[in-house]
């Protein structure tokens, strides 16, 4: 009945690797017994930043479960390396881990290597099929199986402060038109109109990820639907002419003149301190508005040439049960907690945007309005769907766009090629439609 919460270095990590984790992979062929513990302990460990809410979560659960021991750690991704969840999970080190999203960036790597187990049993056995939104089980799933629980859904946007747009006598732009205008108005005043961060973790692909789902629609082709799940190609027009937009503003000084050399982090501190009137982000970063701004702030979604504000929408912080674990019950006990006991109520009220259909009369207005909540369509939020070689291809092409280095034709077709190869490789499931 107790909780130890701990940061964790690639050092500490890398010494589970040895005899101990061969030994605790061996045993991962035992059978389970997918039950309801009345004791236990479980090991979970989640990259820190979203770990901060978790804290509260973990607490929470032992006060209403003292029979299970909670040893609980926050990983510093940029310390111990991307690899972190895969290294953990090999050396037999964790019962419960977050390995971010359901896509085929991370869950079809470790799936592949055989390193989580089924949660269909827990499935049943907790009715989450009641309770998870039916889109997050579906694309968690590969041959019929649940492989993954995403706890949250992530929202790409455009954040703002109310009293900023009040001020400047806009409201969230229906048209590329009225966009550029209030883009204009932002820069008229001193303002950066748009800030935006490529060093590190590129946020421009979030630019082009609204700008496309704008031009290419839901579905059909074109669109961003068409080209992850169907037949479509990113040379199709309305990927390019995505990528020509950024250029664009970018060439006409409504987009942050230092976008190339600031991180992520840089961009959202120049919209907390007021220099810059919008901020390319997500609901990841919610919960950080709630505490700087109370209810002054919020999030519109940017159209592009030619069409109206469609939203992106992902799902993330997904949950896997390695298959080395020592208590996966345990673990499953902690993760039903999440999606419809107190932990889920901890989480909403915190701003995260949840997969679960618990508590959704406590979240907060600017979680009410997004599209997971009222049912509307949206279109995908792409990072995660893209293997690696696309990633990299992807994300690193468009800094190149703005750098002068490669043309928005250029860039389409080298990511295409990437896809192309990750499709042979057998980095994307062939029967990727069934996830849609």
């Amino acid at each position: 009945m107790k909780s130890t919460n701990s940061g964790i270095s690639r050092r500490e990590l890398l010494k589970f690797m040895g005899v101990g984790a061969v030994g605790s992979a061996l045993g991962s062929s035992l059978a389970f017994a997918q039950s309801v513990p009345e004791s236990g302990t479980f090991r979970f460990q989640i990259e820190s930043g979203p770990g901060t809410d978790f804290v509260a979560v973990v607490d929470a659960f032992i006060a209403e479960h003292p029979e299970i021991t909670v040893e609980f750690s926050q990983v510093e991704a940029a310390v111990v390396g991307v690899d972190w969840q895969r290294i953990a999970m090999e050396a037999g080190a964790v019962d419960l881990i977050s390995n971010e999203n359901p896509k085929f960036l991370k869950l079809d790597p470790v799936l592949k290597a055989g390193l989580i187990q089924p949660l269909d049993g827990y499935r049943d056995l907790y009715e989450w099929d009641e309770w998870v939104l039916a889109a997050a089980l579906r694309r968690s799933s590969r041959g019929g199986q649940l492989w993954t629980l995403p706890l949250y859904y992530e929202i790409c946007g455009a954040s703002y402060r109310k009293s900023v747009l009040e001020s400047f006598d806009v409201g969230e732009p229906q048209t590329w038109e009225e966009f550029i205008a209030m883009l204009e108005k932002f820069k008229a005043a001193g303002l950066i109109p748009l800030t935006n961060g490529h060093r590190g973790f590129s946020q421009i692909q979030m630019i082009h990820y609204q700008f496309w789902a704008s031009i290419g629609g839901l579905s059909g082709p074109g669109s961003i639907t068409d080209v992850i799940f169907g037949d479509g190609k990113f040379t199709d027009a309305p990927s390019v002419e995505a990528a020509q937009a950024i250029l664009d503003i970018y060439n006409a000084g409504l987009l942050d003149p230092d976008v190339l050399s600031i991180t992520q982090d840089d961009g959202n501190e120049r919209f907390i301190s007021g220099a810059a009137a919008l901020n390319v982000t997500g609901t990841w970063f919610y919960s950080e508005m709630q505490r700087q701004f109370g209810d002054d702030w919020d999030m519109l979604t940017m159209p592009g040439p030619g069409g109206g504000p469609i939203w992106c929408t992902g799902e993330t912080e997904a949950m896997v049960i390695p298959a080395a674990a020592q208590d996966p019950d345990a673990a499953a006990l902690f993760l039903d907690f999440c999606v419809k006991g107190t932990g889920a109520k901890i989480l909403l009220e915190r701003g995260n945007l949840l997969a679960t259909k618990a508590f959704g009369e406590l979240a907060i207005p600017q979680i009410q309005r997004l599209p997971i909540i009222t049912g509307d369509e949206s279109s995908l939020l792409i990072f995660g769907w893209l293997p690696q070689n696309s990633q990299d291809a992807y994300q690193q092409g468009l800094g190149g766009i703005l750098a002068g280095s490669i043309t928005p034709q250029q860039w389409a077709q080298q990511v295409q090629d990437a896809w192309e190869r990750d499709i042979e490789d057998g980095q994307i499931p062939e029967d990727r439609s069934d996830l849609l």
